[in-house]
């Protein structure tokens, strides 16, 4: 099977973490944080569309890397012809990142400390996703997910073994952070792993209680 080969882009606007003596892995955090009061383009290309982000990125972090890159084929060019229209109003630069790359065919990743937009028709092996992801009420009730825990170390990891405790698998390199701030929970793992998180965020919501007993259903009505 042919693999694509992948390369670097060195789009101007684009820079990597590897400038900084030090990645910040709360790059992303940041990135969501940043809200354009108003984003419109019409027929921008994905450098034009970036290059707008990165504009307000510089602005309000003046001292810091811009934490988005591309990966481009050696053998697939995305269409030039291809142009975002969008006009977007008080939205994140995070969402706007991932219109953009969506837009323009690649597949976007959100890191802890990077954005990453590929195409789509690259070949992806030991592939790993990232979602930020709302938390019902009744979904931050059964996590033990507290508002008042945003980026905390202690609450992330025991909402990591409560997951790995509901049959989530976490290999080395993947996490999981909850923003109690925003009620929103950021994951890194596996789209297997991903899915099944999802699964039970809809059964929490559907007001089931849900525990790993061996031998047993995964999901139990609560009475």
């Amino acid at each position: 099977m042919k693999i694509h080969a992948l390369i670097l882009s060195t789009f101007w606007l684009l820079l990597t973490v590897g400038i900084s003596a030090e990645p910040d892995r709360n790059a992303i955090v940041r990135l969501h944080e940043l809200v354009l009061p108003t984003f419109v383009v019409e027929g921008a290309s994905l450098e034009e569309g970036l290059a707008t982000v990165k504009a307000a990125w510089d602005k309000k972090y003046p001292d810091e890397s811009f934490p988005v890159v591309t990966l481009e084929s050696l053998e697939y060019k995305s269409d030039s012809k291809l142009g975002a229209t969008m006009s977007l109003k008080n939205v994140p630069a995070l969402t706007v990142v991932t219109y953009l790359g969506e837009v323009h065919g690649m597949t976007v990743r959100h890191g802890l400390d990077i954005v990453v937009l590929r195409p789509v028709i690259a070949l992806d092996e030991g592939a790993w996703t990232s979602v930020m992801l709302n938390l019902s009420d009744a979904s931050k009730e059964a996590l033990k997910a507290s508002p008042a825990a945003d980026g905390d170390d202690d609450a992330n990891r025991a909402l990591k073994k409560t997951l790995e405790g509901l049959g989530l698998s976490f290999e080395s390199g993947f996490d999981v952070r909850w923003f109690g701030g925003s009620s929103q929970l950021f994951i890194r793992n596996t789209p297997e792993e991903v899915s099944k998180l999802k699964g039970l965020l809809m059964l929490f919501d559907a007001g089931y209680s849900v525990s790993k007993p061996a031998g047993k259903k995964r999901g139990e009505p609560q009475r």
